[in-house]
């Protein structure tokens, strides 16, 4: 019995060893195939993913070598516009609700001047501009630009009369922009290259853009194969341009464009949101503790918080779209990377809410001192 009991298990165990053997026969090839086969795909999705990254960081930190109009030139406009208007709205808000406000009810005639003049100075600095670019620009400064029709004069004067220069000033950058995507040819040349082929200095030159001679053709032939070599691809003007500004066409005005936007924009920054600035924090922090201490926060105080956010904003775009727009005229320096033009704006965003707010607690003690001095500066 006791051999019996002992070879019970022995006999019992044979065949559960040969179902393990025959099943993991059955099973091991499939699993093993499996497990490679996804094994692959993992490290073929790593792959990806990892260059799919590098990609995005190098298109991030890498500035665009092309001069050419894209899609972020088109973007730094609309942003430019939007925030224009949010820093408009806000700061009408804030003059409104302090013409009913007791406590900040002083202080609205000098918001309502700091509001309007300074659109008033920006807006007739551009039509000048305009006026300038069209009819009296030296050809050694500055591309002149093609005479416009009555009806776009018309168009621009009524558009500064309702104070509205930095808009129409973006406008014509995607306007001059998306035009200079739709000339006939490709050419390689530095920006001052295309600056300088855009002067019209003499009627000669004005009448030989009519011309299709064979010393033309040739010229544009040596100009093309002679451009290869440089490192800016940049589009040549067609017929459409009118011959005024043959050479360079809408590139160039496209550039000047850039240019004149982002001083107006720069201009009307300075002398608009940075006294608004100081003022709004001068006035909150008079007001500010004692609706704190109440525990009931003004309308007013609120909106002014608002539109001293939206003032930082404008400021430190900007300044960052001067920066991006001086680069880009200037061959000798790279243009800008998207990642670098968020940090400049993140940077001077820093530094001027610092400053504008030692300058209002400043403000805030001597209130004599300050303002003269502020008032001689600015």
């Amino acid at each position: 019995d006791d051999n019996l009991d002992c070879r019970k298990p022995d006999s019992d165990a044979t065949p559960s060893t040969s179902e393990t053997s025959s099943s993991s026969d059955i099973l091991g090839p499939g699993a093993a195939q499996l497990a490679e086969q996804l094994c692959d795909a993992t490290s073929e999705a790593g792959r990806l993913l990892t260059q799919e990254v590098q990609e995005g960081i190098n298109y991030l930190t890498q500035p665009e070598d092309t001069l050419e109009f894209g899609w972020l030139d088109a973007l730094t406009g609309i942003i430019s516009i939007i925030t224009f208007y949010f820093d408009l709205v806000s700061d009408v808000l804030v003059a409104y609700y302090m013409r009913d406000d007791p406590a900040s009810k002083n202080w609205f005639l000098a918001a309502l001047l700091l509001l309007l003049l300074p659109m008033v100075v920006a807006n007739g600095f551009s039509l000048y501009w305009y006026w300038f670019d069209e009819r009296s620009c030296e050809p050694q400064y500055s591309p002149r630009h093609p005479r416009v029709p009555n009806y776009v004069w018309t168009f621009r004067v009524a558009a500064h009369l309702l104070l509205q220069a930095p808009v129409l000033r973006q406008v014509d950058i995607i306007y001059y922009g998306t035009k200079s995507t739709a000339e006939t040819a490709l050419q390689e040349a530095l920006v001052d290259e295309v600056m300088e082929a855009a002067l019209v200095s003499t009627p000669q030159d004005h009448s030989d853009t009519h011309k299709d001679s064979p010393s033309r053709r040739s010229s544009t032939r040596l100009s093309r194969s002679s451009a290869a070599t440089s490192k800016r691809p940049v589009s040549a003007c067609s017929v459409r341009t009118g011959g005024v500004c043959a050479r360079g066409g809408y590139l160039a005005l496209w550039i000047h464009a850039e240019r004149d936007a982002s001083n107006v924009e720069l201009l009307l920054a300075l002398v608009q949101d940075a006294p608004l600035l100081i003022l709004h924090l001068y006035i909150m922090a008079h007001t500010l503790p004692s609706q704190a201490l109440q525990g009931h926060i003004s309308d007013t105080l609120v909106m002014q918080m608002l539109s001293v956010t939206m003032s930082l904003l404008t400021l430190a775009w900007s300044v960052a779209s001067f920066v991006r727009a001086s680069r880009m005229t200037e061959p000798s320096l790279g243009n800008l990377s998207i990642l670098d033009l968020l940090l400049i704006t993140l940077s001077h965003f820093c530094s001027i809410a610092a400053q504008v707010m030692s300058f209002s607690l400043f403000a805030s003690k001597l209130e004599v001192v300050f303002f003269i001095i502020v008032t001689l500066h600015w």
